[in-house]
C-alpha cells in the first residue's frame, strides 16, 4: 500500500515545494479580495467623502481602465522582469496601499467633507487595484500553467480553479 501511495503522490504532484507554491499562490490571489474592492469600492469612497453618484460611477470606470492597463503592463514585464519580482512588488504594493487606506480612515474617518481624504482614498484604492493587476492577479494563473510538468497541467489547472472558487469571498 505504501508503494501505491508513493506512486499516486509522485504521479500527481512531482515535488512538495511545487505543490505549496502553486496552491498558495492561487489561494492568495483570491484571498487578496480584489472582488470586494471592486464590489464595495463605491461604498468605501462614499465613506471617504466622494459624494456625487456620477463621480462614483466615473471612478468605477477609472478602476476598470487602471486594472486593464496594469494587466497589459504585466504582460509586457513578465518576460523581462520575471515572475517572482512582479509577485513581490504586487503583494508589497497591495499591502502598502491597504495600510495607507486604513490609516487614512483611522485618522480622518469623521471628516466626510475633506477633499484631501477623498483624493487619498481614491488614489489608494486605484493603487491597490493596479498592484493586484500587475502581479498576483494574472501571474497566479501563469504559475499554474508553468510550474507543473506538461502531463500534470490539466490536473493542476483543475486544482487551482477549485482552490480559487473555494476561497471566493463576496
Amino acid at each position: 500500500m505504501v508503494v501505491a501511495d508513493d506512486l499516486l503522490r509522485t504521479s500527481l504532484w512531482p515535488d512538495v515545494s511545487f505543490r505549496y507554491v502553486f496552491i498558495w499562490t492561487i489561494f492568495f490571489q483570491q484571498a487578496s479580495d480584489i472582488d470586494s474592492v471592486v464590489l464595495y469600492g463605491p461604498g468605501v469612497l462614499a465613506a471617504a467623502g466622494v459624494t456625487p453618484n456620477t463621480l462614483l460611477l466615473g471612478l468605477n470606470v477609472v478602476f476598470g481602465v487602471a486594472k486593464a492597463s496594469s494587466i497589459l503592463i504585466a504582460m509586457a514585464l513578465t518576460a523581462r522582469v520575471r515572475r517572482r519580482p512582479l509577485l513581490l512588488a504586487s503583494t508589497g504594493g497591495m499591502t502598502a496601499s491597504l495600510l495607507v487606506l486604513g490609516s487614512v480612515f483611522a485618522a480622518f474617518g469623521g471628516a466626510r467633507d475633506d477633499a484631501a481624504v477623498a483624493a487619498v482614498a481614491v488614489a489608494v484604492v486605484v493603487a491597490f487595484a493596479c498592484a493586484f493587476s500587475v502581479g498576483i492577479g494574472p501571474l497566479a494563473w501563469v504559475y499554474s500553467s508553468e510550474i507543473l510538468p506538461l502531463r500534470q497541467r490539466g490536473q493542476g489547472a483543475s486544482v487551482g480553479t477549485a482552490m480559487n472558487r473555494v476561497t471566493w469571498s463576496p
